[in-house]
C-alpha cells in the first residue's frame, strides 16, 4: 500500500506534506551517490564524542529512515565505544530509555536519537537484573 495520496504528488527532493508536521531543515549534499550530508559533531548529550575534526577524515552522515541499524566507520565506533566502559552492563528493564541521545549536529542543527533507538536491552534470565545493555551501533 503506497502512503503517498498520489505519486505525481512526490517530486526528487520533496517530502508528503499529508505525512509530515513541523519544520523542516534543508541541508547540501556532499556525496550524491549515498546522499552524505556533512556532520559539525556528533555528541551524547551535550558532550561531543570527537568523531568530527580528525584530520584527513570526513565527518559524514547518511540518514535513511529505510535502515534499522545506525553504522559508523571502525575508526568512529572505537571512539564510540570508548565511551561506555564496559561496553556490555548488567541492566534492568527500561534501563535502555536512561542513557542521553545521541545527536548529530547538521549545519548547526541537533538531531536527536532518543537511547532507545541506539542503546538496547537484551534479556538474560541468567543475570539479577535480569538483562544487559549495549549500544547497538
Amino acid at each position: 500500500m503506497n502512503p503517498l495520496k498520489d505519486d505525481s504528488e512526490l517530486t526528487f527532493g520533496s517530502y508528503n506534506v499529508d505525512r509530515f508536521e513541523g519544520e523542516l531543515s534543508w541541508h547540501p549534499v556532499r556525496d550524491k551517490l549515498f546522499w552524505a550530508l556533512q556532520l559539525d559533531d556528533v555528541r551524547l548529550g551535550d558532550r561531543s564524542l570527537g568523531l568530527c575534526g580528525d584530520e584527513g577524515k570526513e565527518c559524514l552522515v547518511t540518514p535513511d529512515s529505510g535502515t534499522s541499524l545506525s553504522t559508523m566507520p571502525s575508526w568512529a565506533l572505537e571512539k564510540f565505544h570508548s565511551n561506555f566502559d564496559p561496553v556490555k552492563v548488567e541492566c534492568d528493564e527500561g534501563d535502555d530509555f536512561l542513557q542521553e541521545d545521541l545527536v548529530f549536529v547538521i549545519d548547526g542543527v541537533d538531531y536527536a536519537v532518543p537511547s532507545h533507538h541506539w542503546y538496547n536491552r537484551s534479556i538474560d534470565e541468567s543475570l539479577e537484573s535480569g538483562g544487559h545493555c549495549q549500544p547497538v551501533i
